[in-house]
């Protein structure tokens, strides 16, 4: 799974953390990708499901979002503000059928 628009990548319990990819491969840079595997160990695994897995990843801007989205690159969208509203109803009117859209109550991660 990858993700955008997590701020922090604290309380990962079935997650073990992995590596970071930096632009360029210079820290300097900033954060490209937070790697995590599964945490074998983690006791509810039984709920986790299949996913072996995640990947959280800087955007850019909105307009990256929507086309990793579309392209398949991104999995989910996580966060406040991760889309625009009119590129929302856009995926909402012209792409109903590939992908859904889930408004809940704000992340305490942000």
């Amino acid at each position: 799974v990858k993700c955008a628009g997590v701020r922090s990548a604290h309380g990962t319990g079935p997650w073990k953390f992995d590596h970071t990819k930096y632009y360029n491969d210079d820290e300097a840079q900033g954060i490209q990708e937070v790697h995590f595997v599964s945490n074998e160990d983690w006791w509810g695994n039984a709920w986790r499901g299949n996913i072996e897995r995640m990947i959280i990843k800087h955007y850019a801007d909105s307009d990256a979002i929507a086309a990793a989205l579309l392209d398949n690159s991104l999995d989910v969208a996580v966060g406040d503000k991760v889309l625009r509203p009119e590129q929302v109803q856009k995926f909402e009117r012209d792409h109903i059928a590939t992908h859904s859209f889930v408004n809940g109550p704000p992340l305490l991660n942000q």
